[in-house]
């Protein structure tokens, strides 16, 4: 099973969310560490980033 996204938000995702989502899959990761590979990821345009109620979601543009 793949990581899902937050449903309210068209596919996307906070820092928590994600991390809380990589334990349930077993894996050993600390927020900063998400928090600094998801930013990373947004400056260089390969997830989209948007803030809303003091939260920062990270997101994939999905095609159709």
């Amino acid at each position: 099973k793949g990581l899902t996204m937050n449903p309210c938000c068209n596919n996307c995702s906070t820092v928590s969310e994600t991390v809380e989502q990589l334990l349930q899959h077993g894996f050993i990761v600390s927020p900063l560490a998400v928090s600094k590979i998801l930013a990373k990821r947004a400056f260089n345009k390969e997830l989209l980033k948007k803030s809303q109620e003091k939260k920062t979601f990270y997101y994939k543009e999905l095609l159709n």
